[in-house]
């Protein structure tokens, strides 16, 4: 695991620089930088608006007491998609108008939650015939010594 997330973190910008390369020989540099800042800008401007209708969701949804699991699973992805769009270079950009899609943020939250309940399974319960849950342990009972400790 350690080697992937060092060949991410030196894989992705070695494949930024060269996308910036092809853009800037193809529009100029000034021009690439200035797209660049303006995705970012742009970005960051569609999470934050994004994030107080989900914010506003949220608040709605506890308030007629219900877990707001959904706009747990949209704020966690927009979050990323701002960090994405945040970091300079079209490749994350791309990465982080892809998570500005709400049900692409659904899809990925409930992909991720299964993956997390397959690998992560319930252990067996034991079950008396009407379903009752049997906890099995040892006790010790302990008599109280409250009388033996007055007389002294």
């Amino acid at each position: 695991m350690p080697i992937i997330i060092l060949l991410i973190l030196i894989g992705i910008p070695l494949l930024e620089i060269a996308v910036f390369i092809e853009v800037g020989s193809e529009i100029g540099g000034s021009p690439t930088l200035l797209l660049t800042i303006g995705t970012a800008i742009m970005g960051l401007s569609i999470v934050r608006l994004q994030g107080m209708r989900v914010m506003a969701q949220m608040k709605e949804t506890i308030t007629k007491d219900t877990p707001p699991v959904e706009g747990l699973v949209h704020g966690f992805f927009l979050f990323f998609a701002g960090l994405f769009l945040l970091i300079p270079g079209f490749i994350t950009d791309s990465i982080g108008v892809f998570l500005l899609i709400p049900p692409i943020r659904l899809f990925l939250g409930r992909a991720g939650l299964a993956t997390v309940i397959l690998n992560n399974p319930k252990p067996p319960q034991n079950k008396d015939p009407e379903g009752n849950v049997i906890i099995e342990g040892q006790y010790e009972k302990v008599e109280d010594d409250v009388k033996s400790d007055k007389k002294h």
